[in-house]
């Protein structure tokens, strides 16, 4: 197993990878592992910033297409109700 980790380690596509899936589950965590691969000469500057750029866009495109499909969902609107669901059109 700890050779798996080596060779993923290791290598930049998988680490790029990596920081695009990354903003799924925390941004700054995305933003501090390129900024470390950075300066560690492990992956370039700007390759680096792409990758996560490009995770962050992709997981907040992500994040709105499931709102959006749960406002057009009726067990969510249900389950919601439609007080809050005024209030937030109101806020917004």
């Amino acid at each position: 197993m700890d050779d798996v980790f080596a060779q993923v380690a290791g290598n930049p596509a998988m680490q790029i990878v990596l920081l695009m899936l990354t903003p799924f589950v925390l941004e700054e965590a995305a933003i501090v592992s390129a900024a470390a691969l950075a300066a560690a000469g492990e992956l370039g500057a700007a390759t680096a910033f792409a990758a996560v750029f490009a995770g962050i866009v992709a997981s907040d495109w992500v994040l709105y297409g499931a709102g959006w499909a749960a406002g057009r969902s009726r067990r969510v609107r249900a389950w919601v109700g439609q007080e809050a669901i005024d209030r937030g059109r109101e806020i917004g």
